[in-house]
């Protein structure tokens, strides 16, 4: 459900389409978690702030320090 930014109205009414319709609920919530997982999981999401702040310190070393190591799971 897309609504502009600032639609007080909009807002309202689809929020109370998805209290009158349950299933329309929980059907965009279970797609909403799978299209999140794995494009934002928290693993994507913390290895690209690694990578970033490897490359800053990459600028700013003599080429001596070591990546960083992750493992997260994405549930």
């Amino acid at each position: 459900m897309l609504i502009e930014p600032g639609d007080v109205n909009g807002l309202a009414s689809a929020i109370l389409r998805l209290l009158m319709d349950p299933e329309l609920a929980s059907r965009l919530g279970e797609n909403g978690t799978r299209a999140r997982c794995p494009a934002f999981s928290a693993e994507v999401m913390a290895k690209s702030y690694i990578g970033q702040y490897e490359q800053v310190l990459a600028s700013r070393s003599n080429g001596t320090h070591k990546p960083a190591a992750l493992e997260v799971s994405c549930r």
